[in-house]
């Protein structure tokens, strides 16, 4: 099966949630995952790879996810992040959006919640592509 997107970051400090969107977005068809356990180790990864979609827990040690994210938005303008965490009080659902999160996904993940915002990604994508061909030289 051919890969969906180029590289995916999964930064998730609890191991087995990390371990399951891995194996969800294995099932969807995404092959090239990078996966961090703190908010230091994701922006070291950052800087090695070029991530268009990212999944970032908001309770990163070291950086929060919504630290990561604005920092990964800094340098990485077009990826696609997505906010996770088992704590989807109105409070972290509104700071993750205000700071540019494309979405926030309430854990225990699911597959069909992980295939929705993946449908949102595929949408945003081609609208980027679409953006890029237009654009003049």
């Amino acid at each position: 099966m051919k890969d969906k997107t180029g590289p995916v970051l999964v930064a998730e400090d609890m191991g087995e949630m990390r371990l399951l969107l891995g194996m969800i977005l294995k099932e969807l068809g995404y092959r090239d995952l990078a996966f961090a356990s703190t908010g230091p180790e994701s922006l070291k990864l950052a800087k090695k790879r070029k991530f268009r979609l990212a999944f970032l827990g908001i309770e990163l040690p070291g950086l929060s996810g919504i630290e990561v994210m604005k920092k990964l938005r800094g340098e990485l303008p077009d990826c696609f992040c997505l906010v996770v965490s088992a704590y989807s009080d109105a409070d972290n659902v509104k700071a993750a959006l205000e700071a540019g999160a494309h979405g926030f996904i309430v854990e225990p993940y699911r597959s069909r919640q992980i295939a929705e915002a993946l449908e949102t990604y595929a949408i945003y994508a081609r609208g980027r592509r679409k953006a890029a061909v237009r654009a003049p030289a």
